[in-house]
């Protein structure tokens, strides 16, 4: 629910058995910060809004989007069992070389 008296004030219902109310008020922030941006005339465009503040994109982009893993490298399993054999070549029948049976057509 949303009135203007005269700020806007907005009350946000949730599921309390699906959101904390960490989260929510997390929510709440973000969505102030978005509001608060889009108020702003000097952002004029909703392309230029942050959603996250930022600790929080730090967070994301450090934290959770590190990846590294150790390699095995030479020293994995498959260094232990040398190159693989190619596979044997087969000759197809218009191959040059090939015979043909004197009944094949």
């Amino acid at each position: 629910m949303a009135a203007v008296d005269p700020h806007l004030q907005l009350v946000l219902q949730y599921a309390q058995g699906v959101f904390d109310r960490d989260t929510v008020q997390g929510f709440a922030a973000r969505l102030v910060r978005v509001l608060r941006q889009l108020a702003d005339p000097a952002e004029p465009t909703a392309a230029r809004i942050d959603l996250l503040d930022p600790a929080e994109r730090d967070r994301l982009l450090t934290e959770f989007n590190d990846t590294a893993a150790p390699h095995p490298g030479r020293h994995g399993p498959r260094a232990r069992r040398g190159p693989r054999r190619p596979a044997p070549r087969t000759r197809s029948p218009s191959s040059p070389g090939t015979r043909r049976s004197p009944t094949a057509r």
